[in-house]
């Protein structure tokens, strides 16, 4: 039999489908926080790494005239003019 108090709902049946169910939605519950609460602090420590990371240094910051310049052997040597 289903009665009904102002403030809550229950049934008087034990170990009825309604009770399963609940409880089998509130386990649900409970671990897809637990997902979400483990992937949030996996993304914010990958994020603090990153950032904390130090950059990627480049070998030779010459463009790509100088590359070819220095493929066609170089420049002229000659006094600076102003």
């Amino acid at each position: 039999m289903l009665t009904c108090t102002p403030s809550t709902v229950t049934d008087e049946v034990e170990g009825s489908p309604l009770e399963t169910w609940s409880a089998f939605v509130k386990v649900a519950a409970d671990i897809t926080q637990a997902f979400v609460l483990v992937g949030g602090l996996a993304m914010d420590v990958a994020l603090v790494a990153g950032l904390l990371r130090p950059g990627a240094h480049l070998r030779s910051i010459t463009g790509s005239s100088a590359k070819f310049a220095m493929a066609r052997g170089g420049t002229k040597s000659a006094p600076m003019q102003a």
